[in-house]
């Protein structure tokens, strides 16, 4: 079957038989309707998508959220996932909701502070891509400028890869397997008569560390 669907990888443990027969791991998002939306595949056998990473809800917000509030937006930061396989890739959730009225400045040709996330480095975990929602145009007479904004609610992912290593396995045997991830949220918000000045804000998210399966499947599910 995994031959039959292109999914054998070749590069696991190629000189090791017994253990040949590993899939690239995917999956396949399928709509209501039964069309497949998307597809996500892996290169790697250890280190993959999370499915709550790939469907993190609209308006989903978890009760270990931290709220974070300030004169012009609130924002509540969790992981995607509060459990954590080793070499899971999840999202470091952050939903705004900007009171009325504001913008904050999205990446693009202008003077203003984007919005971005830096995050701290750890030797536990691997950060990727910051994902951002699509933007809209806000001109300004005043300047003659046109610049891309986000307002209302949004939200932004910071995606992160919980490393296979030493440190991460130490941990999956330690009592507390808590990781706590922190960063530097930096803004500038402006509405259509005043911009504030760019600021910045410490974030952070909480997991816990969750241990491999190490079991094998009941005696009749083996295969003979």
């Amino acid at each position: 079957m995994i031959r039959s669907w292109g999914l054998l990888n070749e590069s696991a443990y190629p000189d090791d038989p017994s253990r040949q027969g590993i899939p690239h791991p995917g999956f396949f998002i399928i709509s209501r309707d039964g069309i497949v939306a998307e597809k996500h595949f892996e290169e790697s056998f250890r280190e993959r998508h999370s499915a709550s990473r790939l469907v993190i809800g609209p308006t989903e917000i978890p009760g270990g959220a931290i709220e974070i509030a300030s004169d012009t937006f609130t924002l509540r930061t969790y992981p995607s996932n509060p459990e954590v396989f080793p070499g899971n890739e999840i999202g470091l959730v952050l939903d705004f909701e900007l009171g009325e009225d504001l913008h904050a400045y999205a990446p693009g040709d202008h003077s203003y502070r984007a919005l971005d996330v830096t995050m701290e480095p750890s030797e536990l975990v691997r950060f990727g891509a910051l994902t951002l929602p699509e933007t809209k145009p806000f001109v300004f007479a005043p300047l003659e400028e046109t610049v891309p904004v986000f307002d209302g609610k949004f939200r932004v992912v910071q995606n992160a890869t919980l490393l296979v290593n030493e440190l991460v396995r130490a941990m999956t045997g330690a009592e507390d397997r808590t990781i706590e991830l922190r960063g530097t949220l930096s803004y500038q918000v402006c509405s259509s008569e005043i911009c504030y000045p760019p600021a910045q804000a410490a974030v952070r998210w909480r997991f816990d560390v969750r241990p491999l399966e190490t079991e094998r499947v009941p005696e009749d599910l083996r295969k003979k």
